[in-house]
């Protein structure tokens, strides 16, 4: 199937608040947040989380 690390890996690209454009690299929380969802998707249940502090933690950068 789909792998988003793989596509995050080699075609994204961020602009921080500066300006400066670089390489898209996940946070902890963000491969945290991948796992769950990926094991989810393997179990082939509905997905509805919570997550609290989301915009802390980095986690509503990424669009599932």
């Amino acid at each position: 199937m789909f792998d988003s690390a793989y596509f995050e890996s080699r075609y994204c690209w961020v602009c921080d608040e500066k300006g400066d454009i670089f390489k898209f690299k996940n946070r902890k929380s963000q491969e945290v947040y991948d796992n769950v969802l990926s094991d989810f998707d393997e179990q082939q249940v509905s997905i509805e989380l919570l997550i609290l502090k989301a915009r802390q933690l980095g986690v509503t950068t990424r669009l599932h």
